[in-house]
C-alpha cells in the first residue's frame, strides 16, 4: 500500500517540497502497481521543481532559492547538466552555492535560509 502524502509529511516534514522525494515515491508506487499514485507523485515533483525554477534564473543577481542543497541537484538534472565543481561563497551576508557544470555554465543558488538551519 502506498503511503499518503499526509503519511509522508508526518514521517519527513522537511521533505514535503523536495522534487527528489516525490520522484522516489513515484517510483515506489509504480513498482507497487499503483499507477495513479505514481502519476500524482511525479506531478507533485514537477510542481516542486517548477516552484524552485520560478524563484530566479540561476545567475548571481537572481539565484535560485532552495530549501535544501539536494534541490540543487534536482535543478541540474532538470537542465541536463553535470556538476564539475561546487563552491560556497558569502556575499553581502548571503550564502551562495556556485555550481559549475562540465559544459562551463554556472548556476547559482541562494542557500542562506537552508544553511542557517544546519
Amino acid at each position: 500500500m502506498m503511503p499518503s502524502n499526509k503519511g509522508i509529511s508526518a514521517l519527513m516534514p522537511n521533505w514535503l517540497l523536495s522534487p527528489y522525494i516525490h520522484v522516489f515515491w513515484s517510483m515506489v508506487a509504480n513498482q507497487l502497481g499503483n499507477q495513479k499514485a505514481s502519476e500524482m507523485e511525479m506531478f507533485i515533483a514537477q510542481m516542486c521543481l517548477k516552484g524552485i525554477l520560478s524563484t530566479g534564473d540561476g545567475s548571481p543577481e537572481h539565484p535560485f532559492l532552495v530549501t535544501r542543497t539536494l534541490d540543487e541537484y534536482d535543478v541540474l538534472r532538470n537542465m541536463n547538466k553535470e556538476l564539475e565543481m561546487q563552491s560556497l561563497v558569502k556575499t553581502d551576508g548571503k550564502l551562495m552555492d556556485y555550481l559549475r557544470c562540465k559544459d562551463g555554465t554556472e548556476i547559482v543558488f541562494d542557500i542562506t535560509d537552508c544553511y542557517s538551519k544546519l
